[in-house]
């Protein structure tokens, strides 16, 4: 009987490295690698208001923004805002007549036509304040603009009161999507500074409104000045099958980047003199044969007999004027300030 062959010291303690390592080294390389937690994260949710196919509506949104703990605070530098499909912000009735940057910039809320507003929201930032951080909240309004290269152009203005007393003004171009989207609206936020020479604030939540609600307008008929409010953007007739969907994609100033996306139902009701489909089909199987005319479409322009309210003070004032709620995330209401 052979005897047992006998390997060197060495070449013993190298298969044994060899029986320890490649194990270990296969489960390295089957284990993905850990991946860092983003730097901020993105919360979107949008609502109609009110919910039906192929009438006017108010299109709402809120955008909130976290930041990791372990992350310090950065300024937002860009946001692109996409909006579904069939929304079609330049053919709407909203912003009858366009304000100016200019004007805006110089003359504030006064100096845009009144007929111009197409929205109004609250912004809530983070301001370094010694060695802890405040939330300043400022009212916004949403003004037409002149068109800009061809393509609509939104006007942001905000009054920031305390601690940074300042007005930001900003522009959004409205410009066409990929499906499943059909607008994006391109936003820059202008850098805001706390203090001379100190960091820069940081947005942490936006709130808006664009649309007809809370809108009233003017115009002359028969020597006399009529109010109205405007229809707003008019939804589509029929609904995508997954619903309306929304997107935001962010930017920041240290480099890094967020996206969101939520997606609103398709809403139950349709438009008045619309019926459902349901009620379509019902009405074939079980009407009688006789024929019933349908009623007119309302007209969107209501008339006012009361007198204008006063125009906003400029005084600043600790309490908003007025709020309204606005169902933005279907659960708890969002109160924008008027």
């Amino acid at each position: 009987m052979a005897a047992a062959r006998t390997l060197p010291p060495r070449a013993a303690t190298a298969r044994l490295a060899a029986a320890l390592l490649v194990p270990a080294l296969c489960a390295s390389i089957a284990a993905p690698p850990a991946r860092a937690a983003p730097a901020h994260t993105a919360t979107l949710t949008a609502a109609f208001l009110p919910e039906r196919l192929g009438a006017g509506t108010t299109i709402g949104f809120s955008l909130k923004i976290a930041t990791a703990p372990e992350q310090a605070l950065s300024p937002l530098t860009g946001l692109e805002l996409l909006i579904p499909a069939g929304l079609s912000i330049a053919t709407s009735d909203l912003g009858l007549e366009t304000c100016t940057p200019t004007r805006l910039e110089h003359d504030g809320l006064g100096g845009c036509p009144p007929d111009s507003l197409m929205g109004r929201g609250i912004a809530a930032a983070k301001v370094p304040f010694g060695s802890a951080f405040v939330t300043e909240r400022a009212p916004i309004a949403l003004f037409s603009g002149p068109l800009r290269d061809g393509r609509p152009q939104l006007l942001f203005f905000a009054e920031g009161e305390y601690p940074v007393l300042a007005n930001i003004f900003l522009t959004a171009v409205v410009a066409p999507a990929t499906a499943p989207y059909g607008g994006r609206l391109t936003i820059e936020p202008p850098l805001v500074p706390s203090l001379p020479g100190g960091p820069d604030v940081a947005l942490v939540e936006l709130n808006a409104t664009l649309g007809a609600r809370g809108i009233t307008y003017t115009e002359r008929a028969h020597g006399h000045t009529v109010r109205f409010h405007p229809r707003g953007i008019l939804l589509p007739a029929r609904c995508p099958r997954t619903g309306f969907a929304f997107a935001a994609h962010l930017r920041f100033q240290d480099q890094t980047t967020a996206t969101a996306g939520t997606t609103v139902p398709c809403p139950r009701h349709e438009a008045p003199g619309r019926p459902s489909r349901t009620s379509r089909a019902r009405r074939r199987t079980h009407a009688p044969s006789q024929t019933h005319s349908l009623p007119s479409p309302r007209s969107h322009v209501q008339t006012r007999t009361h007198p204008l309210p006063p125009p906003r003070s400029r005084a600043r004032s600790a309490a908003p004027t007025s709020t309204v709620a606005f169902p933005l995330d279907r659960g708890a209401p969002e109160r924008l300030m008027m």
